[in-house]
């Protein structure tokens, strides 16, 4: 087999290099169903997944003369039609819980881009390993998200069996909803919100002095943010109280308790308004909800 950048004649930096020096080409298809370039490589040693994004995004430059990244600034949905499937040759002290212990970050960013509830499913306080070769993991009980968490089972299964070649047996272990529970920790956004203007990082929200004190201007009854905490309406027990998952688009006002465990904000091009996401999980699964803001200002408007 041919070693990819043998295949691909790019310059590549030198990170890049250094992780995919070895990967070999096992074979090459176009899907025109998908319209997708599909490489299905071979690599002896485990590739972090920023890695694996960004020698996607080169390729898909640099092949398809396609810019991703103003892509997905124009088009939110938009999928890169490079697609690179990974099978591992690993050395046989490369058990399943070592392997996990090495790529579990990873495998929560690209649950998250497969699907936002999956990622709230998985967090790494839900996972403990048995033996070597047997994860137990804690779902809530919950007859809405039972399907979902299958689905979940089965990705985590396939992953560790088709992509590094490792039997693995998943033990769930379903628990009562409970108010312990609610103080567990999860995921979340714990940063101050700051000027998008002059931020380093649009995408996170993310600033250099995260740790200065800065002021918001509140809209009465309306979204506001004071300090690190995002505020709501007040509804003071009027609406029915439902959990995420039986949340149906045809409800009216209703009322939903989580915490924010994530948020993100850019702004469109050409536009003098931020759009910000804001995702919240309530221990049985997790939404996105969106806000319009005016660019330049603090808050939410």
């Amino acid at each position: 087999m041919d070693r990819l950048l043998d295949v691909l004649k790019i310059d590549f930096d030198e990170n890049i290099e250094k992780y995919f020096r070895d990967v070999e080409v096992e074979s090459i298809k176009k899907s025109k169903t998908y319209n997708t370039l599909n490489f299905y490589l071979v690599s002896y040693n485990i590739i972090p997944y920023n890695y694996i994004k960004a020698i996607r995004e080169i390729m898909a430059n640099k092949l398809l003369n396609i810019n991703v990244e103003k892509e997905r600034e124009n088009n939110k949905d938009f999928i890169n039609p490079i697609k690179l499937t990974l099978k591992y040759k690993l050395s046989d002290n490369y058990t399943t819980k070592l392997i996990y212990e090495d790529i579990r970050r990873d495998l929560f960013e690209e649950l998250k881009e497969t699907k936002l509830m999956y990622a709230a499913l998985f967090r790494t306080d839900n996972v403990n390993f048995v033996d070597d070769n047997t994860m137990e993991v804690t779902f809530v009980k919950s007859k809405e998200m039972a399907e979902v968490q299958k689905e979940l089972i089965n990705i985590i299964k396939n992953i560790f069996v088709n992509r590094y070649g490792k039997d693995i047996e998943i033990k769930v272990n379903l628990v009562e909803f409970s108010d312990e529970l609610k103080d567990k920790k999860v995921p979340r956004f714990e940063r101050l919100i700051k000027n998008p203007e002059n931020s380093n990082s649009q995408e996170s929200g993310e600033s250099e002095d995260s740790s200065s004190t800065v002021s918001y201007r509140k809209k009465k009854n309306g979204i506001y943010a004071d300090g690190n905490i995002l505020y709501g309406r007040k509804t003071k027990g009027r609406f029915k109280f439902v959990t995420i998952p039986n949340i149906l688009y045809d409800m009216d006002n209703i009322e939903a308790q989580g915490v924010i465990y994530n948020l993100r904000y850019r702004k469109p091009a050409g536009k003098d308004f931020i759009i910000y996401s804001v995702f919240i999980y309530d221990g049985e699964g997790c939404i996105e909800i969106k806000f319009f803001g005016l660019f330049g200002l603090y808050g939410f408007f």
